[in-house]
């Protein structure tokens, strides 16, 4: 008798905070672009590399959070905008906790990852702590 054994692999989504200072947040041009995918809007350093990370260990399982716009998938489109969260709070947890249920990643919802790999800069503003 031949035994078979199943494996559950774990889904893993990689978030990529970018709530850090405003200079790090929008598009740098002479003329910027009224729309620009998420993953090319964040244009500091930290955000680049955070970003850069997910993509490259979680290619098909990775999210931006985003000061102004909560989760976004780094395909979708957004608007230029300059705005901090440490300073100028938008996010609002009880809204996050709704977005993990109606926004999807390759047809899942993010609710739905077993594990949560979070790429953040030094900066964490206090409200995060909240979800520690």
């Amino acid at each position: 008798m031949v035994k078979i054994e199943v494996f559950n692999l774990v889904r893993y989504l990689c978030v990529s905070l970018q709530l850090g200072c405003k200079e790090n947040l929008g598009c740098r041009s002479q003329c910027p672009p009224e729309y620009v995918e998420a993953k090319n809007a964040y244009v500091g350093p930290l955000s680049k590399k955070t970003i850069e990370y997910c993509q490259e260990f979680y290619p098909d399982s990775h999210v931006i959070l985003s000061a102004k716009y909560d989760f976004l998938l780094p395909h979708e489109k957004i608007t230029n905008y300059n705005s901090a969260c440490n300073r100028n709070p938008m996010i609002i947890p009880p809204e996050l906790k709704k977005q993990t249920r109606t926004k999807t990643l390759n047809g899942i919802p993010l609710i739905e990852y077993e594990k949560v790999v979070v790429i953040k800069t030094k900066l964490v503003p206090e409200f995060m702590k909240k979800f520690s």
